[in-house]
């Protein structure tokens, strides 16, 4: 059987370890969006040079070779913009959401 919980009783309420697990996460959030958008702009830009240079303007639309690396390394800068784009969006959101909670407390 439970036992009812009086009013006059106190938790073990701690505004210490309550913000530090609150930035703990803040820091995990970060990182994990740091580690994201890290492996794409390692991955993506370098992934898609030559896949659009193989597969695309090579095979598909039989361009020289010559010519496919210029073609290729603009499909490569519009990824990179794509990324940093992407990644200024959400830091803009992030910081957004983080100044709203702020002003809520």
């Amino acid at each position: 059987m439970k036992r009812p919980i009086s009013i006059n009783e106190e938790k073990n309420y701690n505004p210490i370890e309550e913000m530090h697990t609150e930035a703990d996460k803040r820091v995990g959030q970060v990182f994990r969006t740091m580690l994201v958008f890290t492996s794409l702009m390692v991955i993506a830009p370098i992934s898609s040079y030559f896949a659009s240079k193989k597969y695309i303007f090579e095979k598909y639309f039989s361009i020289d070779s010559d010519e496919s690396y210029i073609y290729s390394v603009a499909v490569t800068v519009i990824v990179i913009h794509l990324i940093l784009g992407a990644f200024i969006y959400i830091a803009w959101q992030d910081a957004n959401t983080s100044a709203n909670e702020k002003k809520k407390k």
